[in-house]
């Protein structure tokens, strides 16, 4: 079958059967297409030349960024981040996209730097997942690159009453492994990010933070907690997998409603 019928075949059963999802049902026509034609060409699976070809010609004609956006609540997914108490959203590039075509959703999810321990937790507990895409640069969207000096600069930015005391641990926490500053701390920090903020006091938010020592510990799980800044992240503006493999160019933004993003489109992960 030819390439350009398939492709509209599947549009129109994907449209039709509400798999993606506007969220702002007044851009379906202009720069929205270019999203959802992506989502579209995702879902389909294929690898084939002409598949790849036509997404190197969406991405050419403008630029498309996105996040993996995690909730429990279908309600929830109005955000980049669902929880409106976290003022930082990590999002991927262009050069992510071209790679997730062929890979299923947890493939995806592997490549923007999701840990097989970290995703296996949240699946267990009850966490969706969705795709979101959107016609935007990253220089237009407000982002940074996530490497250190990007990391430092966006949570000063979005936590100025902590900055102080971020700042101030930053060096230790750059010169160090993860591994060694959890050594430090004497418990696992993933374990207590699961827990959550109402569970573990351990757990440092904002708040917390801003009434405490702001030892390094304090400021690496305040990292882990607010801003999502994992085990495996290594500063150089990569994700990286659990092997070690370096991934795709990763980025942090304010976080924002998906209704102000205009073309914004997403999609359930079947995970």
């Amino acid at each position: 079958m030819d390439i350009h019928i398939k492709r509209h075949r599947l549009r129109q059963e994907i449209l039709a059967s509400g798999a993606v999802q506007e969220a702002d049902q007044g851009h379906r026509d202009g720069v929205c297409n270019l999203a959802a034609e992506f989502l579209d060409l995702w879902n389909s699976g294929v690898t084939e030349t002409a598949v790849v070809k036509r997404l190197e010609y969406l991405l050419a004609k403008r630029t498309l960024c996105g996040r993996i956006i995690h909730g429990k609540d279908d309600g929830a997914f109005v955000r980049l981040s669902v929880q409106p108490w976290k003022r930082l959203s990590w999002v991927f590039g262009p050069d992510a996209l071209r790679t997730f075509l062929g890979k299923d959703a947890r493939g995806i999810c592997m490549t923007v730097g999701f840990g097989d321990e970290w995703l296996d937790a949240k699946l267990q507990a009850g966490v969706k997942f969705k795709l979101a895409v959107f016609p935007t640069d990253v220089d237009t969207f407000g982002c940074e690159r996530a490497t250190w000096d990007g990391l430092e600069s966006m949570v000063s930015r979005a936590y100025p009453e902590v900055a102080e005391k971020v700042t101030a641990r930053m060096p230790q926490i750059r010169s160090e492994s993860f591994r060694e500053l959890q050594s430090q701390a004497g418990y696992d920090m993933l374990e207590v990010n699961l827990k959550g903020r109402e569970v573990d006091t351990r757990y440092v938010s904002a708040a917390r933070l801003q009434q405490r020592e702001g030892n390094v510990t304090e400021v690496r799980q305040f990292l882990f907690d607010e801003c999502g800044v994992r085990n495996l992240f290594t500063g150089d503006g990569y994700t990286v997998d659990d092997a070690g493999i370096k991934g795709v160019a990763e980025y942090l933004a304010i976080n924002r409603a998906l209704a102000e993003i205009p073309g914004c489109v997403s999609v359930d992960l079947k995970l």
